[in-house]
C-alpha cells in the first residue's frame, strides 16, 4: 500500500459520515458489537451525529442492553425532534422500564403527530391505552383512532385488538361499532369473550335484537359449555320472546297476501321438489336426480300453464325455471340455495314473508346458519343480503299499514342476515311511512302558534296509527325521527307558554315526551333545561297564590282562578271584585269583617267572608295575602277586558261612575239637583282614605266622588286603568 492511500484511508476515517455508514452495514448484518464501535467513532468525530447515536441505539438493542439503547435514544429524539421512527423507538424501550407507561405514551404520541400511519408507535399506544384502561371518553376516542388506523393500515387486527375496540365502542355507547367488531372476530375465532358480549350488546336496550342475543349465546354454550352465566341469561330472556312470538303467531303466519309471495325469492331445489333427508352438504346432491326433476317439472309447468302445484301462489314462465335450475351448476350458488332450502323459517320468510323465522324458540337456534353466515369466505351473507333486504322491505312496510306491534317487534329482534351496507335498504320504504305519520304532529305545531294547543289533541296524534308505539320499538337509525316528533312536541310546549302564557300547559305538554323510550343526548338536554325552566317560571308564578280555610271549605286565589269548596271561576271569567274590612263592636276590641266577592261573567257568585276578634295581627296577614294573589292573577285581566271594551268606544259602570275612553262621568249632588261631571283620564287623581277610593279632578279640585272598596264592584281597578288610558 503505497502512502497516497494510507492517507485516503486515514481522510476516510476522519469523516464522520464513513462510521455512520459502516455502523449502518454492521447493524444490518446483525455485528451489533461491531456496529457500536463504529457508531461511538461518528460520534466521537460528531456529537450530534443523529445516525451515529441512531445505529447504537439499535445495536444496544439488539444486544438486548435496553438501559444504554434508551440512553442513546434520548440524544437521538433530542437531535431529531422531527423523526418519528426515533420516537417510536424511544418509546418501546420506555415500555419496558417500570413507572415509564407516562413518558413512552408521550413518546408514541409524539410520533405519530408526525406520522400518523407508524406501525410500531400505533401499536406501542394501543398496548398502553390498553394496560392504563383509562375510563375517560377522550382517552377511549384516542384508542379507538389508534386501533382502526392499524386495521386500515394492516389490513386487520388482532383477535385481541378485535375484541378491544368492541369493548371501547360499548362502554361509548357505540353499540352497532362493537358489534361490528366483535362479530369480526368470531369469525376467526370462537374465544369467550366477544361471543359473550356480542351478546350482551345484542341484549343493550338501545339494540334490542333480543333473538339475536339468544343464538349468539346458545353459540358461545356450544364451544363453551361450562358457562352457567350465559345459560342464566337466555333463562332472563325467554320468558318475554315466548310471548312476543304467541302474539305474533296469534297474528298469523305472514302479513303478505298471496300475490306478494315469490316475489323476491324462489329457490331451486323447493322448485324442483327436491326430496331427500340425508341432504346437508351440496356434494350429498344427486346430479342425476337434478336432472330428472327439472324435466319434470318442466313438463309440469306446460301442463298447469305455468302453475307449480307444490308451490301455492307460483306462476313462472318456462325460461325463469331453466335460470334457477342453472344457478345449481355453480358450487357457491348451489350450497346458498341449499342452506336456505334446509332453514325452513328462512325459506318461508324469503318465498312467503312468513315471520317465523325472526321467533326464539324455547330450545332451538338455526346454528348451523349462523356458522355459514360467519364464515366471511363462502360469500353467504353477501348473496343472502339483497333478497333478504327486499323481503324485509314489504313485511315490515306490511307490518306497519297493519300496526302489527308484536310482529314489528319480532322483525326488529334480529336475524336480520344481511351486510350492514344493506340496513337502509331494508327500512327505507318504512322511513317514510312513519316520516308521513308525523305529518299531523307538524301541523299541529303550526296550528299551536295560532290557536291554544291541547294535551288530548296530541296525546291523540302521538296514538295515532300507534305511531309511538312504533317508534320505540324502532332501532337507533329511527331515532332521528323519534328526536323531531320529541322537537315537534317541544316546541307546542313552547308556543303554549311564549304565545298563549300557559306554563301549566307547556310543563303537560312537555311531560309527554317521556313516553319515548329512547331520545338523542340533545334531545334529553334540551327537554331537561326546559322542565327546568318550566318549573321555575310556575313556582314563580305560584308564590303570590293564597290557600285558605274558612268555615272548613277551601278558599284559594291562584294563576288559574277562585275557588271555593267546589265552586270554581277561572281567571279570564272573571267580570269583577271587591274587598275590605268592616270594623264593628266594641271600639277596644272591634270585629273584624274580612270580605271578598267574585262574579263571573255568567253570574257565578264567590264569597270570602269571616269575622273575628282574636290574632288581628294574622288575620291581617292572610287579608294581605288574598289582595297580593288578587293583585298578581285576577286584576290584570279585568283591565285587559276593561281596557278591550272602552277601547272599542264601550262604556262601562263602576258604581255610580261611568267609564269611557274619554274619562270618568258621575253626578255630583247639589242642595236640590245633582250635577253632571265629568273628569278626562289626564286630569283624574285618585287616593285611598279610610276604604274608599276617592276620586277628582287635579284640575278642579271640588269635582270629586267616593268609592267604596268594599261595596262597589272593581272600585279598585279604576286606578290601575288611568295608566293604560292616558
Amino acid at each position: 500500500m503505497n502512502s497516497g492511500q494510507l492517507n485516503m484511508e486515514n481522510a476516510q476515517k476522519q469523516n464522520c459520515s464513513y462510521w455512520e455508514k459502516k455502523a449502518e452495514d454492521q447493524y444490518r448484518r446483525a455485528r451489533y458489537q461491531e456496529s457500536i464501535l463504529s457508531a461511538d467513532n461518528a460520534i466521537q468525530l460528531d456529537e450530534n451525529s443523529v445516525d451515529g447515536w441512531w445505529f447504537s441505539a439499535l445495536s444496544y438493542q439488539g444486544l438486548n442492553d435496553a438501559s444504554k439503547a434508551l440512553n442513546a435514544l434520548e440524544v437521538v429524539v433530542d437531535l431529531a425532534p422531527h423523526f418519528a421512527n426515533g420516537w417510536a423507538r424511544y418509546g418501546a424501550a420506555l415500555q419496558k422500564i417500570d413507572d415509564s407507561d407516562a413518558e413512552a405514551l408521550d413518546a408514541f404520541e409524539r410520533a405519530i403527530q408526525i406520522d400518523p400511519d407508524h406501525e410500531t408507535a400505533l401499536t406501542g399506544l394501543a398496548e398502553l391505552y390498553r394496560e392504563l384502561d383509562s375510563k375517560d371518553h377522550d382517552d377511549a376516542d384516542k384508542e379507538i383512532y389508534v386501533l382502526s388506523r392499524l386495521d386500515d393500515i394492516q389490513g386487520g387486527l388482532t383477535s385481541n385488538q378485535l375484541n378491544r375496540l368492541g369493548i371501547l365502542y360499548y362502554n361509548s355507547k357505540r353499540f352497532f361499532e362493537a358489534i361490528k367488531y366483535w362479530d369480526r372476530n368470531i369469525q376467526f375465532n370462537t374465544e369467550f369473550s366477544s361471543l359473550f358480549n356480542l351478546g350482551l350488546v345484542y341484549n343493550h336496550p338501545e339494540v334490542s335484537q333480543d333473538a339475536d342475543a339468544v343464538d349468539i349465546w346458545r353459540l358461545t354454550l356450544k364451544h363453551h359449555p361450562d358457562r352457567t352465566k350465559v345459560k342464566d341469561n337466555i333463562s332472563k330472556l325467554l320468558p318475554r320472546l315466548l310471548v312476543l312470538a304467541e302474539e305474533a303467531l296469534q297474528r298469523g303466519q305472514t302479513v303478505l297476501n298471496h300475490a306478494q309471495w315469490y316475489q323476491n325469492y324462489i329457490n331451486p331445489f323447493e322448485l324442483l321438489n327436491y326430496q331427500d333427508d340425508q341432504l346437508i352438504d351440496s356434494e350429498d346432491i344427486d346430479i342425476k336426480k337434478i336432472q330428472k326433476l327439472r324435466k319434470r317439472l318442466i313438463h309440469e309447468l306446460e301442463l298447469e300453464d305455468g302453475h307449480i302445484p307444490w308451490m301455492e301462489s307460483l306462476f313462472i314462465d318456462r325460461s325463469k325455471v331453466i335460470n334457477l335450475c342453472d344457478e345449481l351448476n355453480d358450487e357457491d350458488k348451489r350450497s346458498y340455495h341449499l342452506h336456505v332450502f334446509r332453514n325452513k323459517p328462512l325459506l318461508n320468510f324469503l318465498t312467503c314473508g312468513e315471520h317465523q323465522h325472526f321467533i326464539v324458540d324455547n330450545t332451538w337456534s338455526p346454528l348451523e346458519t349462523l356458522e355459514f353466515l360467519e364464515d366471511t369466505k363462502n360469500g353467504f351473507r353477501h348473496w343472502l343480503s339483497e333478497p333478504f333486504s327486499k323481503q324485509f322491505y314489504i313485511v315490515i312496510t306490511k307490518a306497519i299499514e297493519n300496526e302489527d306491534l308484536a310482529v314489528i317487534e319480532v322483525l326488529l329482534d334480529g336475524r336480520r342476515w344481511i351486510d350492514p351496507s344493506y340496513t337502509e335498504k331494508c327500512f327505507e320504504n318504512a322511513k317514510r311511512k312513519i316520516d308521513l305519520q308525523l305529518e299531523p304532529l307538524r301541523n299541529n305545531k303550526q296550528e299551536s302558534e295560532k290557536k291554544k294547543p291541547t294535551v288530548n289533541k296530541l296525546t291523540n296524534l302521538l296514538n295515532e296509527q300507534s305511531l309511538i308505539q312504533i317508534l320505540n320499538l324502532f332501532p337507533t337509525f329511527f331515532w332521528e325521527i323519534q328526536d323531531e316528533a320529541v322537537g315537534i312536541i317541544r316546541n307546542v310546549a313552547v308556543s303554549s307558554f311564549n304565545i298563549h302564557g300557559d306554563s301549566e300547559l307547556a310543563k303537560e305538554i312537555l311531560n309527554l315526551t317521556s313516553q319515548f323510550s329512547f331520545k338523542s343526548e340533545e334531545s334529553n338536554r334540551r327537554i331537561q333545561e326546559d322542565k327546568t325552566a318550566i318549573e321555575k317560571i310556575i313556582q314563580e308564578e305560584k308564590q303570590y297564590e293564597s290557600y285558605l280555610t274558612i268555615n272548613e271549605e277551601s278558599c284559594n286565589v291562584t294563576r288559574k282562578g277562585v275557588r271555593q269548596g267546589d265552586k270554581f271561576i277561572s281567571v279570564d271569567s272573571i267580570r269583577s271584585v271587591r274587598w275590605g274590612v268592616m270594623l264593628s263592636g266594641n271600639s277596644s276590641n272591634p270585629t273584624h269583617d274580612f270580605l271578598f266577592l267574585f262574579k263571573s261573567k255568567d253570574f257565578v257568585v264567590i264569597k270570602f267572608q269571616w269575622a273575628t276578634t282574636k290574632s288581628i295581627k294574622k288575620q291581617n296577614e292572610f287579608n294581605h295575602q288574598v289582595i297580593e294573589a288578587i293583585l298578581q292573577y285576577i286584576i290584570p285581566s279585568i283591565i285587559e277586558n276593561q281596557i278591550m271594551q272602552l277601547n272599542k268606544g264601550g262604556s262601562i259602570n263602576i258604581g255610580h261612575c261611568r267609564l269611557t275612553a274619554q274619562g270618568i262621568h258621575f253626578e255630583s249632588k247639589g242642595l236640590i239637583f245633582s250635577k253632571p261631571q265629568f273628569i278626562p283620564w289626564i286630569q283624574a287623581t285618585f287616593y285611598f282614605r279610610d276604604g274608599e277610593l276617592v276620586v277628582w279632578n287635579s284640575h278642579s279640585k271640588k269635582v270629586k266622588t267616593h268609592l267604596s272598596l268594599r261595596d262597589v264592584d272593581n272600585a279598585f281597578t279604576l286606578k290601575i286603568l288611568k295608566e293604560h288610558m292616558c
